[in-house]
């Protein structure tokens, strides 16, 4: 449902294309006329973005009558999925980790230049970083990093090559994408602002491609070089076995300071 703050924001035609792809998807063979009805939008309209959606892949007109979804449908069922299953997976063990560092702990997902947390565990302690779900930043600075970081090589130098910056800023960017690499984790300390402290491991899907970053987010103050030192083998732990949960076949690499 859409809230009376987020109206000014709402495209018509997304919101119907949106009505049309529910509406295939639970009754498939519907053809224009019957969508128009289900959505309230009229045939002309209704066609149009049917033609739309057809040369995207969304959907795809049967054989005989009527619409169904189409090829590029799976391929977000698929990628939806994996990301629900990566959730369900690492939801226990960011309460672990919580648990043994007693600090609030972070899954985050890439969304284009940005990451989205998409899950967190946050300790029963009065001060602690407090996490939202769904709230997004770039995935250049602090736990992000990893993401960009554990891409291949042409991707990380094209994602920097990109970036709106001098040149002797994005040779220090790649320098410190690889040496997070060669070190199979990042340290952040007060990227994200002066009282936060972030450490973060990469997971991996089942094809070896990173899949998200989990970290461990305290307060600065709290968080002394020692602390740190026994987060890193908790982080990359965790991120290991949830890698290894979805079919990862990887060895945890050794890790030294």
């Amino acid at each position: 449902m859409i809230g009376d703050s987020d109206k000014k924001y709402r495209i018509e035609a997304v919101d119907g294309a949106i009505d049309m792809i529910f509406a295939i998807s639970h009754q498939p063979g519907l053809g224009v006329t019957e969508i128009a009805n289900a959505t309230g939008m009229t045939k002309s309209r209704t066609f149009r973005l049917l033609k739309t959606l057809t040369n995207r892949g969304i959907v795809s007109p049967n054989e005989t009558s009527g619409y169904r979804l189409g090829t590029s449908s799976l391929l977000i069922g698929a990628c939806a999925m994996a990301q629900v299953d990566l959730i369900n997976v690492a939801t226990p063990a960011l309460a672990a980790l919580s648990a043994k560092a007693n600090e609030t702990t972070i899954l985050r997902l890439r969304e284009g230049r940005k990451c989205i947390c998409v899950a967190k565990h946050e300790p029963a302690r009065e001060l602690r970083v407090h996490a939202v779900i769904g709230r997004r930043r770039s995935f250049l600075v602090g736990s992000g990093n990893i993401v960009p970081a554990f891409l291949s090589t042409q991707e990380r130098e094209n994602l920097v090559s990109d970036l709106s910056l001098p040149q002797v800023q994005k040779d220090q960017l790649l320098q410190k994408l690889v040496a997070i690499k060669i070190a199979g984790y990042s340290v952040s300390i007060g990227e994200v602002n002066s009282e936060l402290v972030g450490i973060a491991a990469p997971v991996f899907s089942a094809d070896g491609a990173v899949a998200a970053a989990i970290s461990i987010a305290a307060p600065a103050h709290r968080t002394h070089a020692s602390n740190i030192d026994a987060f890193i083998p908790l982080v990359v732990t965790t991120a290991h076995q949830v890698s290894q949960r979805l079919g990862w076949q990887g060895a945890q690499r050794s890790l030294s300071r």
